[in-house]
């Protein structure tokens, strides 16, 4: 059994026992669970029937009403279910993916757009550090000939790759939960919990992301996984869900 979390002893329940669904009645006052490894509660009904709902409980994880010894499979509760349809589930791996271009147009658009007006921006500053120290330092005049080849690939990376990380961990991280590409198809990233993700955490979603992208493999397993999972959802601990969730 895995480690228990949160109040209470901190021990894993000594033994898992299975017991039919009519043993520990669905309107327990609240409930224990396991997921992603971890015992999680105690949880009040409501709560357990929102994870339910979100995809954050699996049919497949094991729940213990509070006050018992028994564990049982969450599909053997009944009702707990009842709400949990396509609507508040994984998304379609072609959802996924039409987000995730409607993203890249978006970052990369801008920054195309805003890329020479950044790099005149870069190159009159330089010029200003150089033409200072040269007033300062009697000498020839500085030679500023290696600036643009300088500026321009500086400006590419940051603009670019720099922006491609803020955005989605700033917009996956925000109240939104989701990127202009994500909220256009209805969708969310949280974690395993169903709740908001911190700003460090999408940001190491993101960067997992790109090895997920480049590899192929690593995106295209979201097809194939029960919770429409990607590699850098299941390295980083994330799920997208269809809809918006509460945090």
């Amino acid at each position: 059994m895995p480690e228990e979390e949160g109040p209470g002893t901190g021990q894993a329940p000594a033994e898992k026992v299975r017991a039919p669904a009519e043993e520990t009645g669905h309107r327990a006052q609240t409930w224990h669970y396991a997921s992603g490894g971890r015992v999680h509660g105690p949880v009040e009904t409501r709560e357990l029937e929102r994870l339910a709902r979100t995809g954050a409980l699996r049919r497949s994880d094991d729940v213990s009403s509070d006050g018992t010894s028994t564990w049982m499979k969450a599909s053997e509760v009944p009702g707990l279910f009842a709400q949990a349809g396509k609507a508040a589930g994984a998304p379609e791996a072609w959802r996924r993916a039409a987000a995730y271009g409607i993203d890249a147009v978006s970052v990369f658009g801008t920054a195309y757009i805003l890329y020479p007006f950044v790099v005149t921006a870069v190159i009159t500053v330089l010029v200003g550090i150089l033409w200072l120290f040269a007033a300062v330092i009697p000498g020839s005049p500085p030679d500023i000939s290696f600036l643009g080849a300088l500026a321009h690939p500086l400006v590419s990376h940051v603009l670019g790759w720099g922006g491609y990380l803020f955005y989605f961990s700033y917009l996956e991280s925000s109240e939104w939960q989701a990127t202009i590409g994500k909220q256009v198809m209805n969708i969310v990233v949280t974690d395993q919990d169903g709740r908001r993700l911190r700003f460090n955490r999408a940001a190491a979603r993101t960067v997992a992301g790109l090895f997920s992208v480049a590899s192929v493999i690593g995106a295209a397993i979201c097809a194939f996984t029960e919770r429409r999972e990607a590699l850098h959802d299941i390295v980083t601990g994330t799920v997208v869900r269809r809809g918006r969730i509460d945090s």
